[in-house]
């Protein structure tokens, strides 16, 4: 059990890392749309439609955003999606995916197409995550720490991949 706590852990961290470089070079495999809301609204969990799918779903994740990004005294705080799944040859299982900003209060849809992730999902439970970060902000041709730190957990849902007979 700890030996299963500790790889998902890894991958997770691995991931988030993955994100950093996609963060900085843009992001491929997602539609992300910014709603408006209500300001001031009850915080939303994460939530995914369809809860089942096949191989090639798009699964719609929505979340509403308890805090802005913002940049302040040279680090960045945002949001980032990691997703993790089975591990089978020719298949996604795991993903990080950087969020579009939104102020306080405001509804984010992101789109998991699997297509655009550079793959399809396997048969199999996926479990996705979204956690609110930060990282440096840095000005081009200086020196820059490498840190991400995760500053609260936003969000976790899951859904479920069907093979097609």
């Amino acid at each position: 059990m700890r030996r299963r706590v500790l790889s998902r852990l890894m991958r997770m961290v691995a991931a988030a890392g993955v994100t950093a470089l996609v963060g900085a070079c843009g992001t491929a495999g997602t539609s992300s749309t910014v709603s408006h809301s209500r300001p001031g609204a009850a915080r939303a969990a994460l939530t995914v439609s369809p809860s089942a799918g096949a191989p090639t779903t798009v699964f719609e994740l929505r979340f509403t955003a308890p805090s802005g990004a913002r940049v302040s005294s040279g680090s960045g705080r945002s949001f980032e999606l990691g997703v993790s799944g089975p591990q089978k040859a020719g298949c996604l299982a795991a993903r990080s995916v950087a969020v579009p900003t939104a102020a306080p209060g405001v509804a984010v849809d992101i789109a998991l197409d699997p297509a655009k992730l550079g793959g399809r999902w396997c048969a199999g439970s996926f479990t996705v995550r979204v956690d609110e970060v930060q990282r440096p902000v840095c000005l081009p041709g200086m020196m820059c720490p490498q840190f991400l730190r995760v500053i609260r957990t936003v969000g976790r849902t899951s859904f479920r991949v069907v093979a097609v007979a």
